[in-house]
């Protein structure tokens, strides 16, 4: 029934699941694969040959740990000439993690997108928020992949609006809304997208286009790509 809704619905965040599987109804997906959560999906952090940062994220981890990590993670890699921000593998997650990582790029109060609601009459602003570290200037190189879906993509999607980043790769999935959760039975829920994202440049978003990359190559090619794109 799932792969019905989504395929009728043209939006691969709808679904159905089982309450006992989830023990509560809940928006977010147990995630299967064990790299997701090791370290909060933080699965790799090193400095390549030239001084060159690079972090491959698998997930934005709905957890307030993350946010230490990320934290520390890029304190890591502030004094890097460039840095290499890799997505091609994550599973998507919180918006919010989204939001603290693009505030390290960003100035502060930066208009990142708006929020159009079903619920609400006025949109609701996402702005940068203020972090103590300090805001890092360094050439930033997002990897992506076909696979690349929500919040990887609203990652990647805020920095080229703002023309802070440039992506390299495939075109993402394209999963840009906001989903909530119903009680269809006591045994039964629905995810359904409530909410749309408008980003500033656009007044748009990019759900079913997908974010297309400033530099389009097969994902396996996307690291070897912007390790030749710091050379210049």
């Amino acid at each position: 029934m799932g792969h019905w809704l989504r395929s009728v619905g043209k939006d691969s965040h709808l679904g159905l699941e089982l309450t006992v599987q989830y023990g509560e109804v809940t928006y977010i997906r147990h995630e299967t694969d064990e790299k997701c959560y090791n370290n909060f999906a933080f699965e790799k952090l090193e400095i390549l040959p030239g001084n060159i940062g690079y972090l491959k994220l698998n997930k934005f981890v709905q957890a307030d740990a993350a946010f230490d990590v990320a934290a520390q993670a890029l304190q890591f890699l502030s004094r890097t000439d460039a840095l290499i921000i890799d997505l091609r593998e994550s599973a998507g997650g919180s918006p919010e993690l989204v939001r603290y990582l693009l505030s390290h790029f960003l100035p502060a109060d930066t208009l990142l997108w708006q929020l159009e609601s079903r619920s609400a009459e006025q949109t609701e602003e996402v702005r940068a928020q203020v972090v103590l570290q300090k805001q890092l200037q360094m050439p930033l190189y997002v990897l992506q992949s076909a696979n690349q879906v929500s919040a990887a993509e609203f990652f990647s999607y805020a920095l080229q609006q703002q023309g802070r980043a440039t992506v390299i790769g495939e075109t993402s999935a394209g999963l840009a809304h906001y989903t909530g959760a119903m009680a269809v039975t006591d045994w039964l829920f629905v995810r359904i997208p409530l909410a749309r994202p408008l980003f500033p440049k656009n007044a748009d978003n990019f759900e079913q286009p997908g974010v297309e990359p400033d530099v389009k190559v097969p994902a396996a090619q996307a690291l070897q790509q912007a390790l030749k794109l710091t050379q210049h």
